[in-house]
């Protein structure tokens, strides 16, 4: 089983870590032994050694192969103003990612595959062709753990939140520069206010000084 780690960032986002179990070299021991055991029983080492070196080779090239795609760990990067970034890393140090456009996402829920012997649940991205497009495709997550339905609603929740969380930060701001927008014009209509008043009382101070000056020139 594997373990999951969550990472919050707030509004942000959300990082899903799965770390799959190691390698347990007990195991490989032990098939190493059985399997030299079982060739010295059937005595491979003197009917035909090219036959036992063949084996050998076609065992190291099945070993070479399961542990290069075994994985390491499963990342899920949920964030809200750009994303869902989806990374699988194997033991060899190489990776996969995917990487969706907020404009493409339409959502993450849990879904379900019916099989021929049991019902799994897994976390699936639904993503459309175009922003304003309809729901096209549905990219499963998680498909080298198949984690349990607990850890699924775990993530699916933490999911919710951080995008409600994001969403009412941005109405937030939005409301925010709303206010600022409507002070400045507050502020402007102010200034033109004064400005006008400003004005008017120099017009009305001009016609006194007129009358001042006419006295003075009769007397």
């Amino acid at each position: 089983m594997a373990n999951l780690e969550h990472r919050n960032y707030g509004a942000m986002g959300s990082e899903f870590i799965l770390h799959h179990c190691a390698l347990r070299p007990k195991r490989l021991v032990a098939s190493f032994v059985v399997t030299t055991t079982l060739c010295a029983a059937l005595k491979l080492h003197e009917m035909n050694v090219r036959l036992l070196w063949l084996l050998s080779v076609v065992l190291a090239l099945v070993l070479a192969v399961r542990l290069f795609n075994k994985v390491r760990k499963e990342v899920l990067l949920v964030l809200p103003n750009l994303g869902v970034q989806v990374k699988t890393q194997y033991w060899f140090r190489h990776q996969e990612t995917q990487f969706f456009d907020k404009s493409r996402v339409k959502g993450i829920v849990i879904t379900e595959a019916v099989t021929m012997q049991s019902i799994v649940c897994y976390l699936a991205v639904l993503l459309a062709s175009r922003p304003a497009g309809p729901v096209e495709t549905v990219v499963p997550l998680f498909t080298r753990s198949w984690p349990r339905l607990q850890d699924l609603v775990y993530m699916y929740r933490a999911v919710e939140d951080t995008c409600t969380d994001s969403v009412i930060t941005s109405v937030h701001q939005d409301s925010k520069g709303e206010e600022e927008t409507q002070q400045l014009g507050a502020r402007d209509t102010t200034r033109v206010r004064s400005s006008q008043e400003e004005s008017r009382w120099k017009k009305k101070r001009l016609p006194l000084r007129s009358r001042r000056t006419t006295r003075s020139s009769k007397s």
